[in-house]
């Protein structure tokens, strides 16, 4: 997989969900967030998508993800308010 077919993959998943298309979304996410386990970014926005499609558990678990790779404060913070929303 060339370096740039996750980002790729992310940056078509990102905006669909921003276009609404949650569920299209998802398993391009799924799939950079396998390619690319490390980018806090993409969790979070996994976490995102899984909360708009009320899949709460996964939601968390992304959400868990996001916190345990955030690279600095910035993305701590981001990760901790998704969880704090989560039921």
């Amino acid at each position: 997989v060339p370096d740039s077919a996750p980002e790729q993959i992310f940056l078509r998943a990102l905006r669909l969900f921003d276009d609404g298309q949650a569920a299209a979304a998802r398993p391009l996410l799924e799939e950079a967030t396998r390619l690319r386990p490390t980018q806090s970014s993409w969790w979070l926005t996994l976490a995102a998508t899984y909360a708009e499609l009320r899949e709460a558990e996964l939601a968390k678990r992304a959400a868990q993800r996001a916190l345990a790779t955030a690279a600095n404060q910035t993305e701590r913070d981001a990760a901790q308010a998704q969880l704090a929303r989560l039921p």
